[in-house]
């Protein structure tokens, strides 16, 4: 049970790293060539997002309870909404046809994108630290060796998903032919994304049911009994 506890957790860390490096790469790599010369668009988007952890995410944690499955689910489900919206206003922003005197950051879109891309900054590290931390906490009890081994199983599930998204992303833009076309782009990172999500919630949603300690009010037993 626990070695099929700790394969879930490597599953759904994995699903959600590889969507994640998909933007991450995509979308510098876009706003680079939609202005050339410049890496103020590319600067400011990534402030964004480091604001976004920063600010946004301790707000977030304090809204629910992080082991309830449906406020995770809901996280979930919002991360994906934030990074599909945010990133097709930074894609429609970019386009050839976009003519503003400042250039993409004279759209208003590329902010509101910004904006959003902040929010999915802040989930996607809250739900990162859910489940590399607590989750695996949880799952391997008070168990020293156990607890060290499931993390360096994480860590190596998050640098097996970076390399590989990374080399993939790569090898399919090598003649630039993905990034010529933003709708299509658009709609390949979302097909994706969708798809990773579903299976997250899937994986998440088993491993709730392989593993007891693991349940709704597993909050509880972090908090010290009640004086008699």
């Amino acid at each position: 049970r626990q070695a099929m506890s700790l394969a879930l957790l490597c599953l759904a860390h994995g699903l959600r790293s590889c969507s994640d490096r998909a933007w991450a790469f995509v979308l510098p790599v876009y706003l680079a060539q939609a202005s050339p010369g410049s890496l103020r668009p590319i600067s400011a988007v990534s402030l964004a997002q480091s604001l976004g952890v920063v600010l946004l995410a301790p707000l977030i944690a304090r809204a629910g309870p992080r082991m309830q499955p449906r406020w995770m689910a809901l996280l979930v489900v919002c991360e994906n909404v934030c990074v599909l919206c945010g990133g097709a206003a930074l894609l429609a922003a970019g386009a050839p046809s976009t003519v503003y005197s400042d250039g993409v950051m004279g759209d208003p879109r590329f902010w509101a994108g910004a904006v959003l891309m902040a929010v999915d900054g802040a989930i996607s590290s809250l739900l990162s630290l859910v489940v590399e931390k607590d989750y695996v906490r949880r799952t391997c009890g008070g168990d020293v060796d156990r607890l060290a081994a499931a993390n360096a199983a994480v860590m190596r599930t998050d640098l097996g998903a970076s390399v590989g998204t990374y080399a993939l992303l790569a090898l399919a833009q090598t003649d630039g032919a993905l990034l010529a076309d933003p709708a299509s782009l658009l709609a390949a990172l979302a097909a994706w994304h969708c798809t990773a999500a579903c299976a997250t919630l899937a994986v998440l949603a088993l491993l709730r049911r392989s593993e007891p300690a693991l349940a709704a009010d597993g909050d509880a037993a972090d908090k010290p009994p009640p004086p008699l």
